[in-house]
């Protein structure tokens, strides 16, 4: 698989290159643009949103499990954990209601990439604030992970049902669910570099591109052998974006520069590969959108199976993040020629925020997604840094969020706004929510927000050992090093706290 992935990407790409310009509309001029800066969220205001909006969610005793680091994936929106066994109330009868067996069939289940996740969520709550408790929880999730969920050969299994590690069928797990495993592992290392965690990391990579790749040497299958998960059918024909993206997303982006040098050339070398089956086979230059599945005709149209705004601009992301990381400049081109475009076809001017998708008739769906929300916000905030043009875009959406996302009395963002009622819908804690894409987009909104804002970003780690100054970062971005302070943690002996202050985020 790997011999057969690493091409050059340059061609590939300038093909699909357009010559549209990054903004329909003129840019607004230099002076508005400066003001618009500061009607940005201030550090101050996202921690306040971390500390009072998301972390009460997450700061429960529910929320973390038995023994702590065994999260659940299934909670009523007051923070409890649903028990399927009792009479389901609340918004989760609603969903009995409503027919929702994607979530209903599976309320027994622990999933492990929503174990992750959270672990992810933790991590980044200590990221942003230095309180070890956040990172013993963190530590936690990542303990009970790699100890009971993955095996020796480095897979993992998806989730825990009646006590039983389940599929029992390696050959039923989805690679996606094998990304997202890592997330929190992943996450916990960039902030530690602890090296008892980097080779279970390592052995779990290399078992997703050994059992999951395809020996024509394209993209990653989605499942090895067929599988009927109701309401949801698994087919080893199935050709998956997010079996790609994923990978990128979850762990490889992060990871790579901070590797030792050994890795760090084969994974670079893997992503970029991933990158150029993203481009070539998902990519369509006539509506500008990355298909969620190309196994059939009737997946490659708009307003199908994952074929959104989130998914789209989430690759653009990826793309030009890669490009900037690993100087593949094709990349960070192929995202800027086409990103914006995104950006504003995705804008609901009158609401100030940001629609899901594009139908085949050229409407937009109006229903604001959680994810698709931080996703854009994501990759709008982080062209700002060279083109503050799209600032824009941040100062009403931010708003919407805090607004409106945030559930105010008990924490967390909602799974949606309903774009005909304008009401929440479906539950905060699920088999696929929890507080990962908010965390991200709190750390993500104050890395970029702060560095607009021309303030310092700060941040904190755990090393053991100081690493290489090129090797801390903040986050999937670049910055310069002013201060370097560190302290010592009650309980974590084994770690020293760092806090590091950058300057020149780009």
């Amino acid at each position: 698989m790997k011999n057969h992935l690493r091409h050059t990407l340059g061609v590939l790409v300038v093909i699909l290159f357009t010559a549209i310009p990054v903004f329909a509309k003129d840019a607004p001029c230099q002076a508005t643009e400066v003001q618009l800066a500061t009607e940005l969220p201030s550090g101050k205001r996202w921690m306040e949103h971390l500390y009072r909006d998301l972390l009460p969610f997450w700061d429960m005793p529910a929320a973390m499990g038995s023994p702590i680091g065994n999260f659940p994936s299934f909670r009523y929106n007051k923070g409890t954990i649903v028990n399927p066994q009792q009479l389901l109330r609340d918004e989760y009868a609603t969903l009995l209601e409503d027919g929702s067996t994607w979530i209903t069939n599976r309320l027994s289940r622990r999933y492990v990439r929503m174990m992750s996740r959270q672990t992810y969520l933790y991590g980044v709550a200590y990221h942003l604030t230095g309180d070890e408790r956040w990172l013993q929880l963190a530590k936690a999730g990542v303990t009970f992970l790699l100890e009971n969920l993955q095996q020796q050969n480095g897979e993992f299994y998806s989730w825990i049902e009646n006590g039983q590690r389940q599929p029992e069928n390696p050959n039923h797990r989805t690679s996606q669910d094998m990304a997202y495993a890592l997330i929190g592992p992943s996450f916990y290392y960039y902030l530690t570099r602890d090296e008892a965690v980097l080779p279970a990391i390592l052995k779990a990579k290399d078992y997703i591109f050994q059992a999951y790749g395809n020996e024509q040497g394209h993209e990653l299958r989605w499942i090895n052998s067929a599988f009927v998960d109701s309401p949801d059918t698994h087919s080893p024909q199935q050709i998956e974006l997010v079996s790609q993206l994923d990978q990128i997303n979850a762990y490889m982006l992060l990871l790579t520069p901070v590797l030792p040098t050994k890795e760090r050339q084969a994974w670079k070398n893997d992503m970029l590969a991933l990158a150029n089956v993203i481009i070539k086979d998902f990519y369509s230059p006539e509506h500008n959108v990355f298909w969620g599945r190309i196994d059939q005709p009737e997946y490659q149209q708009l307003g199908a199976h994952h074929v959104d705004f989130g998914h789209t601009i989430k690759s653009f992301w990826m793309l030009y993040l890669m490009g900037k990381t690993f100087s593949e400049p094709q990349l960070t081109q192929f995202a800027l020629e086409n990103a914006p475009k995104v950006l504003e076809e995705a804008f609901l001017e009158e609401l100030g925020a940001w629609g899901e998708k594009k139908l085949e008739n050229g409407q937009i769906v109006k229903s604001r997604v959680w994810w698709i929300d931080a996703e854009l916000s994501q990759m709008a905030a982080t062209l700002s840094l060279t083109n503050p043009a799209y600032i824009r875009f941040l100062v009403p959406t931010y708003q919407y969020w805090f607004t409106h996302f945030v559930d105010k009395q008990h924490g967390e963002v909602w799974h949606m706004i309903d774009g005909v009622t304008g009401k929440p819908r479906f539950p905060k804690a699920h088999l696929w929510k929890n507080g990962y894409h908010s965390f991200e987009h709190a750390l993500v909104g104050y890395i970029t927000s702060q560095a607009l804002r021309q303030q310092p970003v700060e941040l904190y780690f755990a090393f053991k050992q100081r690493p290489n100054e090129a090797e801390i970062r903040p986050y999937y971005f670049q910055g310069l090093i002013k201060k370097v302070e560190t302290s010592d943690f009650n309980c974590l002996a084994e770690l020293t706290r760092y806090r590091v202050t950058f300057s020149g985020i780009k």
